[in-house]
């Protein structure tokens, strides 16, 4: 018996949505790999980099080591989230047939995709609660600052979860999304300005790296948490977070797949 996939054309349904929501949430606490090591991998790296500078003051600079591994755990922990806990277990869904069985509902791909990030959000802001909350026990910044740098952190979640839903929805399997999710993961985390100044590279490369997505979210983490100044203006920094999220997410709804 072949079965017939439901238009995505209907109208989005509340009541479905909320029956989705619980779904979501119980399917992301099931994936107990995926959950915790995006869960604890974020603290790993804090507790990481607080060892091997344990025993630096501050940087040639002047300015405090903390509040930039903050900075650093903070954007491991989106990133995390965003293709650990999304991009591989859609493939993982769609390789065990469960998402070919929903297109055989009445539940389209936007309702599934919307109920589908909340979850992680409030995953995303606990995270950053606690990190911040230890940075500001460690004297890295005052109290004030995280209000703006939660609201930094979900923006950039925003970005990288649109992307991880890109990648998740057209990439075979949980292993393919897995490596190639680890890969933009580690090079949007060195090359972004976070770990080594874009002065560090060549100029060609840096005049690229400076205009990069990932890079304006990082000025932004950078800007909030450690009081450098920042590379781009702010609203401009928001703006192209924002409009690549924007694309990103179109491009994730138009292609994505129920089944392999």
């Amino acid at each position: 018996m072949t079965s017939q996939t439901v238009p995505d054309s209907r109208r989005i349904s509340w009541s479905r949505m909320k029956s989705l929501l619980g779904m979501q949430r119980r399917e992301l606490l099931r994936d107990g790999r995926s959950f915790w090591f995006s869960f604890l991998f974020p603290f790993a790296i804090l507790g990481l980099f607080l060892l091997i500078f344990g025993s630096i003051d501050a940087y040639s600079g002047g300015e405090g080591a903390v509040d930039q591994i903050i900075a650093m755990s903070l954007f491991m922990a989106v990133t995390s989230i965003a293709f650990t806990a999304t991009a591989s277990p859609l493939a993982t869904l769609r390789r065990d047939g469960v998402l070919r069985l929903l297109s055989t509902t009445p539940v389209s791909r936007a309702e599934f995709l919307i109920t589908h990030i909340p979850v992680r959000l409030v995953l995303v802001a606990f995270q950053t609660l606690v990190i911040l909350l230890l940075g500001w026990l460690l004297d890295a910044f005052s109290l004030r600052v995280i209000p703006a740098a939660v609201g930094v952190s979900l923006l950039g979640m925003v970005l990288f979860g649109s992307l991880g839903y890109l990648l998740g929805g057209v990439l075979p399997g949980p292993d393919a999304a897995s490596n190639l999710g680890t890969l933009v993961q580690l090079l949007a985390f060195f090359l972004s300005g976070l770990v080594f100044p874009l002065e560090a590279f060549p100029a060609q490369l840096e005049s690229l790296l400076t205009y990069m997505p990932f890079t304006f979210f990082a000025d932004l983490l950078l800007s909030v948490l450690t009081g450098i100044p920042a590379v781009h203006p702010v609203w401009l920094s928001v703006m192209v977070v924002l409009g690549t999220s924007l694309v990103f997410s179109f491009v994730a709804a138009r292609i994505f797949r129920w089944e392999e």
